[in-house]
């Protein structure tokens, strides 16, 4: 009778050491998965974020681009130039004659 009670308790052991490393394998498969999907879904962000920039990068310059192209507009055509004040214009071409003149004057 006492074999049969320590065979028992023997039985019950296992089964638990078989219950702790049942449970210790289904954690860490767990764990493994999360570790997964986190990787995928900070994966997913990265090239989301990556392809957002390249996005707003694109959209920049365009916009330069078309800023570009209305300034050279405006260089080509002098009637699409901003009105200048008077007293503006008059100022750099003084300096503008000066310079030509003080240039001339050291090339004598």
């Amino acid at each position: 009778m006492q074999s049969e009670v320590i065979d028992d308790i023997l039985s019950v052991e296992d089964e638990a050491a078989k219950i702790i490393e049942d449970a210790e394998k289904e954690a860490q498969s767990i764990i493994n998965d999360a570790h997964q999907k986190a990787a995928a879904e900070i994966n997913a962000a990265i090239a989301q974020s990556a392809r957002d920039g390249q996005a707003s990068l694109e959209e920049a310059e365009r916009a330069m681009n078309e800023h570009l192209q209305e300034l050279q507009e405006k260089l080509d055509d002098p009637a699409k130039a901003p009105d200048l004040p008077e007293d503006l214009v008059e100022r750099a071409s003084d300096r503008i004659v000066s310079r030509i003149l003080s240039t001339g004057s050291r090339n004598a």
